[in-house]
């Protein structure tokens, strides 16, 4: 891994049903690499290949559209007639391209990737873009696309092990692709990861970019139209990061139209880590399974330069040298104090909750519980509970529900809102994990120390 080769011990496992094959620790780790899990596939960043918001690419021999997510992790495949042959571990299906030519393939069958209410096999399918400069395999799950655009989607997963997304390019692939450290050397595009903070006349909202979105759009609350004396203006009220609620009144400039929708536009200054942009921007209301909080949509159209999608780390707008922490770190949570466990294998934090109960406030889930940890720290939390998380049970049993709160955590300088899944963990060494959610904050993570960043109490 990264140049260096290291003999070590390996325990066996029938990991099929896990998303990767080997999980690397300690006994690799210790000596040879920390962890900054802000990244996915940071060793494979610049030998990364630029591709366009939609692609043309070949798969099993046959022409297919490709189109972009930036949100779904899997990539999918358009499949017909699928079946799968568990003793031979093997899936067949019925391809089609996107010239309507079919073509009945048998790969082997790499897992089977499971949703609330459906199941589809994924297998690994050759896939060549940009005249051969990409020839390689791409893990899809299989799935009837025949109502779809595109008969490939790329999901992060493929995106962060090998491409760069160039949103104001489109087929990028008919022609040789550039590779992401070329375009570094010779242009200075804007490059902003799929979850970003900018500042939106000085008011931090949460942004992400859109492959199908031209002109950058805010999602608010309300929208009001009026006239007045100076013309017509639009107001339109907002939550920001940090909860406050905005209301703001703006000359309107024009509308335009998006589908069935009529949006209006407005001018403002957008500050995007360096860059700070005077520019127009449409307005929309937010879904009510978005939330309240604000989003803002980086549409292909914001500049006239290149925008560089690199998905593998959040705020790359921001990025910074990483911190060095140890495994296991003092943090204030709600201005307690206690050490934690910093998991760079865990996707979301994780603290001790035991005598939870639910209430509801203003319409909206509340819980109250108690944490406690070995060193008798003992506290009663009440939290709006923003969401839920189903973690796998054991086989022939049901999963396992946990509310999911955000708290305030604090570990050296870095000060964050996360979420957070309560559980009880009394079982457990430590009363709280770091998870990803937290440690992509620039944060390099050792396998084998303790207490760098912060003294230990």
């Amino acid at each position: 891994m990264a140049g260096q080769t290291v003999k070590t011990e390996v325990n066996l496992a029938d990991r099929s049903q896990f998303a990767y094959p080997a999980l690397i620790g300690k006994t690799f780790l210790r000596d040879t690499a920390w962890v900054n899990a802000g990244y996915d596939y940071l060793q494979e960043q610049s030998h990364a290949q630029i591709i366009g918001r939609k692609e043309h690419a070949i798969v099993g021999d046959l022409p297919v559209d490709v189109s972009i997510s930036f949100f779904n992790r899997y990539s999918m495949l358009h499949a017909q007639n699928v079946a799968v042959d568990e003793k031979a571990k093997q899936v067949s299906f019925t391809f089609e391209g996107s010239s309507k030519e079919t073509k009945d393939m048998t790969l082997p069958l790499a897992r089977i990737l499971k949703f609330k209410n459906a199941s589809y096999p994924m297998a690994y399918v050759p896939v060549q873009m940009g005249e051969g400069s990409f020839n390689g395999y791409i893990l899809v799950y299989l799935r009837d696309r025949s109502k779809s655009s595109s008969q490939l989607r790329l999901g992060t997963e493929a995106l962060n092990q090998d491409f760069v997304v160039d949103l104001t390019q489109s087929y990028l692939s008919d022609k040789p692709l550039r590779s992401f450290s070329d375009l570094l050397e010779k242009d200075a595009p804007l490059i902003i990861s799929a979850e970003e903070t900018i500042a939106f006349d000085g008011v931090e909202v949460i942004a992400m970019p859109s492959v199908t979105t031209r002109t950058p759009l805010l999602k608010v609350s309300s929208i009001k139209e009026m006239k007045t004396d100076k013309g017509r203006e639009v107001m339109f009220s907002w939550v920001d990061n940090n909860g406050k609620i905005l209301t703001v009144q703006k000359d309107l400039k024009k509308k335009i139209k998006v589908g069935d929708q009529i949006r209006p536009v407005i001018e403002t200054t957008l500050t995007m880590g360096e860059t700070t942009l005077e520019t127009e921007v449409s307005l929309g209301l937010l879904e009510k399974s978005e939330g309240k909080q604000a989003q803002f949509v980086v549409g292909y159209g914001l500049t006239d330069g290149p925008i560089i999608v690199n998905a593998r780390s959040p705020d790359a707008l921001t990025e910074k040298p990483p911190v060095s922490a140890g495994y296991i770190e003092q943090v204030q949570v709600e201005g307690l104090s206690f050490p934690v466990k910093l998991d760079t294998g865990a996707n979301v934090t994780s603290m001790n909750a035991t005598d939870m109960t639910f209430f509801n406030k203003d319409g909206e889930k509340w819980v109250t519980f108690t944490y406690s940890n070995h060193d008798g720290v003992k506290r009663e939390f009440t939290c709006k509970v923003v969401g839920e998380v189903k973690i796998k049970a054991r086989e022939g049993e049901k999963s396992i529900p946990r509310p999911v709160v955000r708290m305030r955590v604090k570990l050296g300088d870095i000060e964050e809102m996360v979420n957070v899944n309560l559980r009880d963990r009394t079982d457990f060494d430590y009363s709280m994990i770091l998870g990803k959610n937290f440690l992509r904050h620039d944060i390099a993570v050792s396998s084998d120390q303790q207490f760098i960043l912060t003294e230990e109490k």
